[in-house]
């Protein structure tokens, strides 16, 4: 079922519906299930560390993350860590069948979205119509030899490497797009521009 947050949502009070949302999208992948869709309503949202996709969905039925339609849902990844260079505003380690769709996500300490493999690999993911805007280092980063089957397109990537946060040696990524060791992905109709 749908999972909604807004600004003016409650993490305590809140239910998660429409009318009664969540304040946070932590707290809405917290409360949602398998193939759930979290859609996040108008404006600014700045947590407090990253936020991790700890849900996944199915083939027939994927879990999306979504700005409400017709709305501007800006993630500020400011306050993200900076302590790995695979660190970024939105994490996923270990999942399937995850879309991330119409979102800006901007300003984020170190990357904006990362597919991790610490504990497992990453099949089945798709990043589009999404803005990728002023990142420390990258934009996007898949890395790990099990992750397949990735999807990044329709999106608008701006200003990415520009080291704002003032990353060390070892952190700072040199690419706004990167796939290492990823089986069968899709990098298609994308804008880039402005990158540092």
């Amino acid at each position: 079922f749908p999972v909604t947050i807004a600004i003016t949502g409650s993490d305590t009070t809140g239910t998660g519906s429409i009318l009664n949302p969540f304040k946070t999208i932590s707290r809405a992948i917290n409360a949602s299930t398998t193939s759930d869709t979290i859609y996040v309503r108008g404006g600014t949202y700045t947590p407090g560390n990253k936020i991790y996709v700890t849900r996944s969905g199915t083939a027939a039925d994927w879990y999306v993350i979504s700005g409400y339609p017709g709305e501007t849902a800006i993630v500020n990844g400011s306050l993200s860590p900076k302590t790995h260079y695979l660190s970024g505003t939105f994490e996923r380690d270990n999942r399937d069948y995850v879309r991330i769709t119409n979102l800006v996500i901007e300003h984020a300490a170190v990357g904006g979205i990362s597919l991790r493999t610490t504990s497992g690999d990453c099949t089945y993911i798709r990043i589009d119509n999404c803005s990728i805007l002023n990142s420390s280092s990258f934009a996007f980063k898949s890395q790990g030899s099990g992750n397949d089957h990735i999807w990044f397109e329709y999106n608008l990537v701006h200003d990415s490497h520009n080291n704002w946060s003032g990353l060390g040696a070892g952190i700072l990524s040199e690419e706004a797009i990167s796939l290492s060791s990823t089986t069968y992905f899709y990098v298609n109709h994308n804008t880039i521009l402005t990158l540092s």
